[in-house]
């Protein structure tokens, strides 16, 4: 079967799912940024202090969007995850970017999220709708955080059985 017939056969199907995929622009997380920096002045210090890290990407290409923050080390500080065209990521990934009176790295994010509640994808434990958690060692019904730490996992059993050679 060719991409194209499959494309069609999903538009068909009448599951409501798209034919094709919408671009995604790719992420970056900027590490220890002053919590009391606002979005705002971080999309501004991006642009107007980063000058010389910016100087292959035209002006009028350049699009970010802060998609979210994540919580510090240190209290005082936190995570912006940056949505931002593929130009700008290039330029600006794995360097030391200015953010008002910091310099702070900018590191590759992932787009998948996972829950630690129920082990699903696409969602944060802060809004998963699962009636119990999954513990992420055993699969049982309890919170992985109550999993006994002194009882060996099924994977350490099979390793610590003597393997016999076929005869």
């Amino acid at each position: 079967m060719s991409g194209t017939d499959s494309r069609g056969e999903i538009a068909d199907s009448g599951l409501g799912l798209p034919a094709t995929a919408a671009p995604q622009r790719p992420l970056f997380q900027l590490l220890g940024v002053a919590r009391d920096v606002t979005d705002a002045q971080v999309l501004e210090s991006i642009d107007t202090q980063n000058a010389g890290l910016l100087e292959g990407v035209p002006e009028g290409e350049r699009r970010a969007r802060v998609d979210r923050r994540v919580r510090g080390r240190i209290g005082a500080h936190s995570g912006v995850i940056l949505e931002i065209d593929p130009k700008t990521w290039a330029a600006l990934i794995d360097k030391k970017v200015r953010v008002g009176y910091q310099m702070v790295p900018a590191v590759g994010q992932s787009p998948v999220t996972q829950c630690y509640r129920c082990l699903g994808f696409g969602h944060l434990a802060t809004s998963c709708s699962a009636e119990q958690p999954t513990c992420g060692y055993c699969g049982d019904p309890h919170d992985t955080r109550e999993w006994p730490q002194s009882a060996p996992t099924a994977a350490y059993l099979i390793l610590e059985t003597p393997l016999t050679p076929p005869e």
